[in-house]
């Protein structure tokens, strides 16, 4: 989406990174590297920050999708690999 606010992703999800005193941090690439934010609790509240880009795209392209009936397989598919990429379920 152009004009948008916030910083683009992908975002990444690093361990001990030089000069931070949190255990994780969290990075975009989208247009050089981007430091977004400390993580002071664990991995799976850094992949779900790390997932918001893709969890955003994935409930806006549900919308479009779930707005034809015969795309309602294909919405539940985009929400589906969102959730696994911020949780690791399969």
């Amino acid at each position: 989406m152009s004009g948008s606010k916030h910083t683009l992703g992908p975002f990444t999800v690093h361990k001990n990174v030089e000069g931070l005193k949190a255990p994780l941090a969290i990075h975009s690439a989208n247009g050089g590297y981007r430091y977004i934010a400390e993580v002071w609790t664990n991995g799976a509240d850094a992949r779900l920050l790390a997932a918001a880009p893709d969890l955003l795209d994935a409930c806006r392209a549900a919308l479009i999708e779930l707005n034809d009936p015969a795309n309602k397989i294909g919405a539940i598919a985009t929400l589906k690999r969102a959730i696994a990429l911020a949780t690791e379920e399969k």
